[in-house]
């Protein structure tokens, strides 16, 4: 106990800053922060070439299903169709959401950052601390990350080691394989280094783009929650080491009062988040 108490009490912007960082990195600011403008276009750019990437992939991932003569008598394209269509499905459902209620999301935040304890010692009284992200999350989103990044980028490792293997084994007569992590077949012929250049770019921008909104609108309710659950747990805190006594009714009932304005704050805040 006392080693947490010597400890730093983290700032609202450390609670925020792993969904933050998801979303920056597709080019998606929630609060418009001030930036160079070089940065914006940057960002902005990256983020339309995401969003144009996962739909071309959608695009042709649904023209190869309903050319189902490409598909039969391959379970194992078929598997993979399969997997990638339902993740998807999934993904396109976070992504509408999170469209829907962005705005909410923002003004919820930043509400959250108005009655958040603004100095350490009013964050030592709430706690803080023990309501920051658990080290097996944070170790649990870059693990995701990680695997995405596996996903996406291991055909081009598993095509580079086959190509050395057969450059040691075959010599010149060593073919670069064109491995993908999509099954489908693109618009152009990936089978050319240029081309397979392009649709690794495609592959992982459209991969970035859905997974972070697939994992990261969970995010952002697990971080608002979180912040909830500490003001919710401060007051109940607060109640539990209250001794009201007959003396000081007036006292007690003005306790009572200011405990349950401050819920009726923090839970019409999340009311109208959820609304």
């Amino acid at each position: 106990m006392s080693q947490t108490k010597q400890q730093s009490q983290r700032s609202y912007e450390d609670f925020i800053f792993i969904p933050s960082m998801m979303f920056k990195s597709i080019g998606y600011d929630l609060f418009n922060v001030p930036k160079p403008l070089w940065q914006n276009l940057l960002m902005r750019a990256y983020f339309l070439i995401g969003l144009a990437s996962h739909y071309y992939i959608i695009y042709y991932m649904m023209l190869r299903i309903i050319q189902w003569d490409t598909l039969s008598g391959d379970p194992v394209t078929i598997m993979r169709y399969a997997e990638i269509f339902f993740l998807t499905i999934n993904s396109e459902i976070k992504i509408c959401t999170f469209i829907y209620y962005h705005n909410r999301i923002r003004e919820l935040s930043n509400k959250l950052r108005i009655i958040y304890p603004r100095n350490e010692s009013e964050r030592r009284i709430y706690n803080v601390n023990i309501y920051y992200w658990p080290r097996i999350i944070r170790y649990g989103v870059c693990y995701f990350c990680l695997v995405v990044l596996l996903v996406v980028f291991g055909p081009f490792l598993q095509s580079t080691c086959l190509y050395l293997y057969q450059r040691h084994t075959v010599g010149n007569e060593a073919k670069f394989p064109y491995l993908r992590a999509y099954p489908m077949q693109l618009s152009f012929d990936s089978s050319s280094p240029l081309n397979y250049v392009l649709s690794q770019i495609l592959e992982f921008t459209s991969s970035h783009f859905y997974m972070t909104f697939n994992i990261g609108t969970d995010v952002w309710m697990m971080c608002l929650s979180g912040q909830i659950c500490m003001h919710f747990g401060h007051l109940g805190h607060q109640l539990a080491n209250y001794h009201p006594s007959r003396e000081r009714s007036i006292e007690d009932c003005e306790f009572l009062v200011s405990v349950v304005r401050k819920h009726h704050h923090v839970l019409r805040y999340f009311a109208q988040g959820a609304q």
